[in-house]
């Protein structure tokens, strides 16, 4: 399913100016005979260099694999790589390396696995949907990214790498593409020339599919677009533009389904009223199926209330409200939830790029610089927490980000060098809460909040050789963020005139019922390195050792240490730190047919940022994030590729990790055994909660991919292929609850892909079935903290099938 590679340090330079090469260089893939295992090269100084022969692990998908598993999402590359959880939390993606990562979906965190399109660092995880199309590859690093890429990253990085126009062709290819769930999926480019030394490239990419979900949700409708011009006068010398844009809208965006197992208090209550559980496991938050369930939870949680007695917040008066509808509450009493407002659904997220790539050899050295400006407006509601921007008011989400890189390259016959310097700065507006749709009540609470963040580091790395088997490698980065926040989170009071509040939590919207108002800035720094060795046992077999560390930038929760009508000093969470010692071993047998990479890791995590519930100043829960003190993590990854003839190929990667939360304590409010796994310390206000000795989450013990293709060659030149692929993973944790609500079973999932190439290899016609098993693969799970015995989740894609036909001229 995928090609498990390596790239060496000495060839830092030479991968590809998206990454680390001052010169324009692109992957190539060259057999070394019919018989044996295709090998990844680049090129680039005139030479080439085989990637297999390296100490960083790099695992490289083709546009064909991302093809073939339907890759048009982030959240899809979890089919394609052992040790990559990536799920939704609403429009936002989750992307966890080896249980490093961020399960927040909120625009109050830089991302704990980097991700770079051509280089340029993307902050917003949900303005990465709608760029895979027109490929040339993506490539997934783990561990720490701490001396070289545009920000530093904790976990890892994911590059996704375009098709670059090509100088004196014309060319294109085109995608049709249908299937169940009403897929419709559409993509091509096309290259041409304008003299000797210009070519531009066009390439879009239209996806529309039906949702997963019952009531539509977790659909795809999305387009995108991608104008690129490359002007290259001499060998010597490379300019490159890119103009795209990506719209995700149309329909009705991530769902949430209910996942068990229930509460016995929750049973109890749908028993007592001949309520059944849904049996279909995407039965949506919004499904009326699924009011009984909400019915049921606000009875455990008693939110029942009785009319005409809601005590008001200031004084000792009551509200004159009405009996609503009465649910599953006793009788006389009214319930205070209703059903979600799915009219209220919509998904409407906008992303506008514009960035250059100049290369100048001018002999001593190669520069390299990068500028990029990427403008990002989501407009969305999430379910069931009835979160949203509303562009519509002029209240979108909004992200602007500027960033220019600049370096300085060499490689000589002992020394390979690379030194930059970077510069980032996104200016934020956060609009988020909105309408208490499952209220009684016309309720309104908000949380508008202003950021900015300003980045700024230098660089450098080196790899001497010893001699012609043994390298060194040595490199460091100094890194400062500097951030600001001005914001406040509000709950009005209208149509009535005058607070309440239910349950200690206000209700309310029009005329400010109370307010929590914070202001501040803050300033973190910090060096960051990589040493390491390599040594050739032989010119196919190679041993190394590495030591690297990396951090991702702490920052603030949007709530003040203590709520009232004047800025107070807002919550800040520190830095995280993540030093990796890496050693493995890289191999091939058998005249290059039998590939064995072996890794081994052992990994120390400090200061983890975890999402929790807390309350605001304003008396409302509210996402927030803590400092997990310290983890650890180690285990193994294996990839095996084996070619038996020319035509079968088999191919088993897996990872087994091992990990642990060493010190894990936190302080929040609310919680009982039924909502946590974890020690509970009584206190007031808050209580002290301690999670000390449990895994991290989104880290099962075990995960993988196995594949094998046969290949049937016709005497005309055409040709089939038949793959057979599994993905798999353990059971793992998806939120730090720790209760069984949000742990997720083990699964296998399996595909098959039958292709046909045409004897010119001109077109080929493809079809499949993915996840033939129909297993269920929970990604994501979480409380509504108003509900707390009611989880629900994000479930990955169902049993797919369909046909694809692909067009090369």
């Amino acid at each position: 399913m995928r090609r498990h590679v390596l790239l060496s340090t000495s060839c830092m330079l030479t991968l590809s100016a998206t990454l680390l090469a001052p010169l324009a260089a692109h992957a190539a893939e060259e057999p070394a005979d019919a018989g044996a295992i295709t090998e990844i090269v680049v090129t680039a100084e005139r030479r080439v260099q085989s990637v297999q022969t390296s100490s960083l692990a790099i695992s490289v998908i083709s546009p064909e694999q991302a093809k073939q598993a339907g890759v048009v999402q982030m959240r899809d590359l979890i089919k394609l790589e052992p040790g990559v959880q990536i799920g939704q939390g609403g429009p936002a993606t989750q992307i966890y390396i080896r249980g490093v990562g961020d399960f927040g979906a909120s625009p109050i965190t830089n991302p704990a696995v980097a991700t770079n399109i051509d280089g340029v660092y993307v902050s917003r995880a949900n303005s990465l949907e709608g760029n895979f199309h027109d490929l040339e590859r993506i490539e997934v690093l783990k561990g720490p990214q701490g001396t070289l890429y545009g920000r530093n990253a904790s976990g890892g990085a994911i590059n996704i790498i375009t098709a670059k126009p090509r100088l004196g062709e014309v060319s294109g290819h085109m995608q049709a593409e249908v299937g169940n769930y009403r897929l419709a999926h559409v993509e091509g480019a096309f290259n041409a020339p304008i003299g000797d030394d210009i070519a531009v490239r066009a390439a879009f990419q239209i996806v529309s599919r039906d949702g997963y979900a019952t009531m539509g949700f977790d659909d795809d409708h999305h387009e995108a677009i991608r104008l690129s011009g490359l002007w290259k006068p001499s060998d010597d010398f490379s300019l490159r533009l890119t103009v795209d844009r990506e719209h995700v809208g149309g329909g009705r965006g991530p769902a949430y389904v209910f996942k068990g197992p229930p509460s016995a208090a929750l049973l109890a209550v749908l028993n007592a009223n001949g309520v059944s559980l849904p049996t279909d496991p995407r039965v949506s938050s919004t499904d009326p199926i699924f009011t009984q369930l909400y019915y049921a939870a606000e009875v455990v949680s008693g939110r029942c209330y009785t009319p005409n007695t809601i005590p008001v917040a200031s004084n000792s008066q009551t509200t004159v409200l009405g009996p609503s509808d009465r649910g599953l509450c006793a009788p006389g009493m009214s319930a205070f939830f209703k059903p979600p407002n799915i009219s209220a659904a919509r998904l409407n997220n906008n992303d506008n790029n514009i960035s250059a790539e100049l290369n100048w050899n001018f002999g001593l050295a190669t520069l390299t610089v990068i500028p990029a400006f990427r403008k990002v407006r989501n407009d969305y509601v999430t379910f069931p927490f009835v979160v949203y921007d509303d562009a519509a008011n002029g209240h979108p989400e909004q992200s602007d980000t500027y960033s220019l890189e600049a370096r300085l390259g060499a490689s000589g016959p002992r020394l390979t060098w690379v030194a930059g310097a970077y510069f980032y700065r996104e200016n934020q507006k956060a609009h988020a809460g909105g309408v208490l749709a499952q209220t009684v009540f016309s309720g309104h609470n908000e949380t508008i909040s202003f950021f900015t963040t300003e980045s700024k580091a230098v660089f450098g790395q080196a790899t001497y050789s010893l001699t012609e088997d043994l390298r060194l490698i040595a490199g460091g980065r100094y890194s400062q963020d500097d951030k600001t926040i001005d914001g406040m989170n509000v709950v009005y009071a209208d149509p009535i005139s005058f607070p309440f509040r239910v349950g200690g939590v206000c209700y309310q919207k029009g005329p400010i019922c109370t307010s929590d108002f914070y202001a501040g800035a803050v300033k973190f720094k910090k060096f960051t390195y990589k040493v390491g060795t390599e040594f050739d046992l032989t010119p196919s077999n190679m041993l190394f050792v590495t030591y690297a560390t990396g951090l991702k930038a702490g920052g603030f929760n949007q709530l003040s240490t203590a709520g009232g009508t004047r800025p107070g000093s807002p919550s800040i969470y520190r830095p995280e730190n993540l030093a990796a010692l890496e050693i493995g071993a890289r191999n091939r047998f058998l005249d290059h047919r039998l590939q064995v990479n072996v890794e081994l890791f052992r990994w120390k995590y400090k200061d983890s940022q975890q999402l929790f519930t807390t309350i605001n100043g304003v008396g409302n829960p509210a996402s927030a994030y803590t400092n997990a003190g310290q983890a650890h993590m180690y285990g193994g990854d294996i990839d095996v590729i084996a070619k038996f003839t020319p035509n079968d190929t088999l191919h088993v990667g897996v990872e087994y990790l091992k990990s642990t939360f060493d010190k894990f304590v936190y302080t929040t409010s609310g919680l009982s055994a039924a909502t946590t796994g974890c020690k509970i310390t009584p206190g007031a206000p808050f209580q002290t909660i301690d999670c000390s000795g449990k895994p991290l989450i989104r880290a099962p013990k075990y995960s993988g991919t196995a594949s094998y293709t046969h290949n049937i060659d016709f005497d005309n030149g055409s040709s089939v292929d038949a793959t057979i692929s599994a993905q798999f993973a353990g059971q793992r944790y998806l939120g730090i609850d720790y209760t069984a609500g949000v742990l997720a079973k083990s699964y296998v999932a399996g595909d098959l892909f039958l292709t046909y190439h045409s004897p010119d290899r001109n077109w080929s016609l493809a079809g499949y079935v993915r996840n033939f098993n129909d297993a269920v693969i929970y990604t994501g799970s979480f409380t509504n903290p108003n509900l707390p015995s009611l989880y629900v989740a994000n479930v990955a894609a169902p049993r797919t099938f369909g046909a694809r036909l692909d067009v090369n001229f």
